[in-house]
């Protein structure tokens, strides 16, 4: 995961994931952010947070409606932590 970083402050936020396979883009990619139970899809089209198409770099934003620590699990089965505050 590129974004958010490990701590963030309270706002709205990136969320951002490389996910290439042998520099081609992989596919979109859904992640599930507990607690809370969102589920964001990710896109690769140039548009919105995601800064360019077919580059890899799938995005989304989210908005964490509260502070305090957040589990990001993708697709793919990647794992990550995230804080908020």
């Amino acid at each position: 995961m590129l974004r958010p970083l490990e701590r963030v402050p309270p706002g709205t936020q990136t969320v951002a994931y490389l996910n290439i396979n042998c520099a081609n883009p992989a596919g979109a990619l859904n992640v599930t952010i507990t607690p809370g139970g969102k589920v964001l899809s990710l896109k690769d089209d140039g548009a919105g947070p995601d800064l360019a198409k077919n580059d890899g770099i799938y995005s989304a934003t989210w908005a964490p409606s509260v502070g305090g620590d957040f589990t990001f699990t993708f697709s793919n089965g990647d794992v990550q932590m995230v804080h908020v505050g």
